[in-house]
């Protein structure tokens, strides 16, 4: 059966969105599907149907074309340049279009035949949407996307989610992709644990880049590593599937960090040592203190102050980590951190500001002028298990339940809202610089 190329891409979307109904096992469909309005329509679907369950299942949402098995995806974002990378089933001479306008107008063709495509587009202006589209050869394989470049130093106004402990392919899983995928955030942190159970390469496109697809085709999501991720091959499919800054002083991407408007991000390896005289706590004491930004964000898996706890057959095991709050806390106290995020704790925790670990500033929450020290937010309600909660009197809330955060910066202003689905806010909270 002669399937046209219109029906092709058709069949690609119902294909697309039944199946990953089947992973979710409910939440809304995605805004490209449309009614089958032929024969050839629904005979076709119902064949690729078939292979739902194969080593090619779930399909990729933003594929218009059966070769494109992942992406496009975003890294690196930056100010003036971006890279896009995606993957095919065969080797193909990718290409990719881009422009201010749906007309694109410039093209950038991939060295040598591949399933694995990256593209660097760069001299470009900051804060501005570009379009893009990517190709095998001639034939558009992704739908028609749209990017933002970074903010620059000037720009004081934006916002980013938080997400940690996503990857364990459940319903609430999707139940969270869908927060995300609904967010109109400029960028994306994770605290760790993308691909459960042992951070499998196979896994990574069903539990990571399929269900989070829309949001990764427009913003960069910056990872951390979390324990689960480092099972398989110490996290080579981890450091394989991402591009991450570098540090000019180790050149490892274990640790890193980046800058984004009038904020600076680090990223942390919390699996490693930390401990005083340790390369990467040196490497992480000269980046807090080289920094010039008013805003400080920390990011990493195992929080080191949390009310999580798991029970076992001979009691019970605490889920905060005194290695990280011994070694880490009075450097983010020292150079003036704001917010601290972390994970391993399947909930959503926010802390007081915390000094020398104790509460401070109680009677301010929660809104809070010039805090007293950083606060420290768990983040680990991305679609797992959840965590049992102990009361504790350094959190000013505690909730066991499937989440994000979004902060929002604008000026010497920050808003923190941590959202579970179907969208309801159950937390917010206030920083004023003065």
């Amino acid at each position: 059966m002669i399937i046209p190329a219109f029906e092709h891409r058709r069949i690609r979307r119902v294909v697309t969105a039944i199946c990953f109904s089947r992973q979710a096992l409910r939440g809304s469909r995605p805004s490209s599907i449309r009614r089958p309005g032929s024969l050839i329509l629904v005979l076709s679907t119902v064949i690729l149907l078939i292979g739902c369950g194969s080593s090619r299942s779930p399909v990729n949402p933003l594929a218009i074309d059966l070769n494109l098995k992942r992406g496009p995806y975003l890294q690196l974002g930056a100010t003036d340049s971006i890279v896009v990378d995606w993957q095919t089933f065969s080797a193909t001479e990718g290409a990719l279009e881009f422009g201010r306008t749906e007309s694109l107008g410039t093209r950038i063709e991939t060295v040598e035949s591949s399933t694995r495509h990256s593209v660097s587009l760069a001299g470009l202006e900051p804060n501005t949407y570009y379009y893009y589209q990517v190709y095998d050869g001639n034939q558009a394989v992704s739908d028609l996307l749209r990017f933002h470049t970074n903010h620059g130093p000037g720009d004081t106004e934006f916002s980013f989610l938080v997400v940690g402990d996503s990857g364990t392919g459940a319903a609430a899983m999707y139940d969270v992709a869908n927060l995300i995928r609904a967010s109109s955030v400029s960028l994306g942190l994770h605290t760790g644990d993308l691909v459960y159970p042992n951070g499998e390469d196979e896994l990574y496109d069903s539990r990571f880049f399929y269900p989070y697809a829309p949001f990764l085709a427009s913003n960069v999501m910056y990872p951390s590593l979390g324990n689960h991720d480092l099972l398989t091959d110490d996290g080579a499919p981890y450091f394989n599937n991402f591009a991450l800054p570098g540090n000019e002083s180790s050149g490892t991407k274990r640790y890193y960090s980046f800058d984004y408007a009038h904020a600076h991000f680090v990223a942390l390896d919390t699996n490693s040592t930390l401990a005083i005289g340790s390369a990467q706590r040196m490497w992480l004491e000269q980046d807090l203190a080289m920094t010039t930004k008013p805003w400080k964000f920390v990011f990493f898996h195992h929080p080191p102050y949390s009310a999580g706890f798991q029970s076992n057959g001979t009691g019970r095991s605490l889920l905060q980590d005194p290695r990280v709050r011994r070694n880490l806390a009075p450097l983010f106290e020292l150079y003036g951190v704001d917010i601290v995020f972390s994970g391993h704790a399947h909930s959503y925790e926010r802390t007081f500001p915390i000094s020398q670990d104790r509460a401070a500033d109680e009677t301010q929450e929660p809104i809070y002028t010039d805090p007293s020290g950083p606060i420290y937010i768990v983040t680990g309600g991305g679609g797992g298990f959840l965590t049992e909660l102990d009361a504790s009197s350094l959190n000013a809330q505690a909730i066991s339940a499937a989440h994000i955060v979004e902060i929002t910066l604008s000026g010497n202003e920050l808003t923190g809202r941590a959202i579970t689905p179907p969208g309801d806010v159950i937390d917010e909270f206030r920083v004023l610089r003065e």
